[in-house]
């Protein structure tokens, strides 16, 4: 018995050791939840910046091919390149554009290439009066939040061989007689049938709401318009700290010559909930289709969405000559990417910004 004592610990020996090995160990289990943590954090961080790389490239690949009118413009078919054919008058008359008591023979697109500025198609307002713009279902467009420097553009010249000719473009809303955002010329001006004039003007502080309309009037008739657009200088789509104030960034190309009906894509931010509970924003990319009539179809051109964890998305006019240029100037895109870092609950960012040159 005596010896068995001898060869066994005794308590204070067992406490002295479990000290010791605390001593020891803690440290490094503090080392390997930093060395994990950092891990975590570097490939978020990893993920992300290829997420959002992959999302730039492919956004300005598209904005390339895009007319710079159509980029983030509020109204649909602003270069008249998508057409509705009428059956019984066998006339082509531009989408979304209200015919005038039923009267097919005002609106005429041009198909010349010696008329044509942005591609397929020019609108040739043949009589004198007032023309407007209706929108999807007849409804206009409007607006989701308030909208500083609101940029409507467009261009404008005299049907080859007309006399002196007039053009005034302006943004009225339903059941309001006063105009808000007006450009042109009023009278009889001689516009060149040779040149493209560009009419500009913005509103430094346009308010939310729906049924806004552009109107076109000319007095003399025989005028020849293209490259309509309504455009926020800065075209928010989500954003930590400001309001979106547009739902979907609408661009417009064509890959070939001759086409008679061109497809808008909208770029749109959804969400969906995660598993955790978290709201998630979506990059989809959706192809507007207005072949089947007045109301447009919506077709998603990817299963998945282009990215996600997209926190802030802003596409910007940058030059101090929008006022005069319109959407003649670049477009600067921020890309905002965040997600939440595993087992830390700390949150990582990455931010891409670059500035392209849309086609004319």
């Amino acid at each position: 018995m005596t010896e068995n004592r001898k060869k066994s610990f005794t308590l204070v020996e067992m406490l002295i050791t479990v000290v010791i090995l605390g001593i020891v160990f803690i440290p490094l289990v503090k080392i390997m939840v930093s060395s994990l943590r950092t891990w975590w954090m570097s490939k978020s961080k990893m993920t992300i910046q290829e997420d959002g790389r992959e999302t730039l490239a492919y956004i300005v690949n598209e904005f390339k091919g895009s007319f710079k009118y159509s980029l983030g413009s509020l109204i649909s078919n602003g270069g008249f390149e998508s057409a509705t054919y009428d059956q019984v008058t066998g006339v082509e008359t531009p989408s979304w554009w209200q015919m005038p008591s039923g009267d097919d023979t005002v609106y005429i697109l041009s198909a010349s290439t010696d008329y044509v500025s942005s591609g397929v198609y020019s609108i040739r307002l043949h009589a004198p009066g007032t023309y407007a713009y209706n929108g999807s279902g007849n409804d206009g467009f409007s607006t989701t939040a308030d909208i500083k420097n609101l940029v409507f553009s467009f261009k404008a010249k005299a049907y080859p061989g007309a006399g002196p000719t007039d053009i005034t473009g302006e943004i009225r809303q339903d059941g309001v007689a006063t105009a808000l955002l007006s450009t042109g010329t009023a009278g009889a001006v001689t516009l060149s049938s040779s040149t493209w004039r560009r009419f500009t003007a913005v509103e430094p502080t346009f308010p939310s709401g729906e049924n806004y309309r552009v109107r076109f009037n000319s007095t003399n008739g025989d005028v020849l318009i293209d490259e309509v657009s309504v455009v926020p200088e800065t075209s928010i789509l989500v954003s930590p700290t400001e309001s979106a104030n547009v739902s979907g960034y609408k661009y417009e190309t064509q890959v070939t010559g001759g086409m008679t009906s061109v497809k808008e894509t909208e770029i749109r931010i959804e969400q969906r909930t995660s598993s955790s509970g978290n709201t998630i924003n979506r990059l989809c990319l959706y192809r507007i289709d207005s072949s089947g009539g007045t109301n447009p179809v919506y077709v998603a051109r990817f299963y998945n969405a282009l990215a996600e964890n997209v926190k802030e998305l802003k596409f910007i006019l940058d030059s101090p000559e929008v006022a005069t240029k319109g959407p003649d100037v670049p477009v600067t895109i921020e890309l905002k990417l965040g997600i939440e870092v595993k087992f830390t609950g700390h949150p990582t960012y990455f931010t891409l910004r670059t500035t392209i040159f849309p086609r004319n």
